[in-house]
């Protein structure tokens, strides 16, 4: 799995212009091929602050939406920043779960369960 992480931080009177630029791509870059899940975040201290978190099964589907008319837009709202982008791209190999921290601790963790569906939290 491939993960996209995107960080801005916006100009404070830009701020509700990013939200609705953001707000009309995530539907369509959900439905990009290959990709898992996308979510946009914005930080509930510095509310100019906005991060979006792609999974992606695969690097080549990953680099063919790099490459796509959506992502030039939000590259082209550099403009709105106060400060550059930062952009990371991971690549994980293996993750795992509430059952290796149960496995760890060697008891049970209440309230918690694993893995979380679709669904199961609900965005801001």
């Amino acid at each position: 799995m491939i993960i996209f992480k995107l960080t801005m931080v916006a100009h404070q009177e830009k701020q509700e212009e990013i939200m609705q630029t953001l707000g009309m791509l995530i539907e369509s870059m959900r439905r990009e091929k290959g990709c898992r899940n996308y979510q946009v975040y914005q930080n509930i201290m510095n509310e100019n602050w906005f991060s979006s978190y792609g999974e992606w099964d695969s690097h080549d589907e990953l680099d063919r939406y790099l490459r796509s008319d959506k992502f030039s837009v939000l590259l082209g709202m550099k403009s709105l920043l106060s400060d550059p982008m930062q952009i990371q791209i991971l690549t994980v190999s293996h993750s795992e779960g509430i059952e290796f921290i149960r496995a760890l601790r060697g008891k049970a963790i209440p309230h918690i369960s694993s893995p979380v569906q679709k669904g199961d939290i609900k965005e801001i």
